[in-house]
C-alpha cells in the first residue's frame, strides 16, 4: 500500500493489516542513493513473511520527491569536477531524511502502525547511513541493521604483500 507518512512517500508491506503486523514490530526501510521506495522489495517481503510491518520510505530528494535538477546536481561530471560540493548536496539529503524520522515515528504511533519498543530501521548504502543517523535522532528505535555498499571495491588485506 502506497501512502504518505509525515509527508514522506512510503510503501507498506505486510501479510496482515498494518495495525496487526505492527504488534509484532515495524521496520523502516531506506533504499540506496539514486533509488526509490520500490527498491528492497525482497527485504520488505521477508520482513512481512516474518510477521512485521515493513515501511519503505523515499529518501529526501529521491523517488516521488526527486530533485528537479537531480541529473545536473549528481552528474558524473559534477562528481569529478566539484566533488566537495556534490558531497555536500548528498549529505544535505541524508541529514534531512534522518531529521524527519521522529515525525514519521510520531505519526506511525498515532495511527497504530508502530508501538513503543517494537520499532526498527534498516537501509542499504545511503539508506544505511540514514539508519545510523536516525538512531541518534530517535530513541524509540530499538533495533538497527544496515548494509553498506562501497562505491569503490574494497581490497582484501590478505592480498597485500
Amino acid at each position: 500500500m502506497t501512502t504518505h507518512i509525515a509527508g514522506a512517500p512510503a510503501l507498506l508491506t505486510s501479510r496482515r493489516a498494518p495495525e496487526v503486523a505492527a504488534r509484532r514490530g515495524t521496520v523502516l526501510v531506506y533504499h540506496g542513493f539514486g533509488g526509490d521506495k520500490s527498491k528492497l522489495e525482497d527485504l520488505a517481503g521477508a520482513l512481512a513473511d516474518a510477521g512485521f510491518l515493513a515501511i519503505r520510505v523515499d529518501i529526501v530528494g529521491h523517488g516521488d520527491r526527486r530533485l528537479p535538477d537531480w541529473d545536473e546536481v549528481f552528474s558524473e561530471k559534477r562528481w569529478s569536477e566539484a566533488e566537495e560540493a556534490t558531497e555536500a548536496e548528498f549529505l544535505t539529503l541524508l541529514r534531512a531524511t534522518a531529521a524527519e524520522v521522529p515525525a514519521i515515528v510520531d505519526e506511525l504511533v498515532a495511527v497504530g502502525w508502530a508501538y513503543e519498543g517494537r520499532l526498527g530501521i534498516t537501509g542499504r548504502s545511503m539508506g544505511g547511513e540514514i539508519s545510523y543517523a536516525a538512531v541518534l535522532n530517535e530513541s524509540r528505535i530499538r533495533a538497527a541493521v544496515v548494509a553498506w555498499a562501497p562505491s569503490q571495491p574494497v581490497e582484501d588485506p590478505r592480498d597485500t604483500p
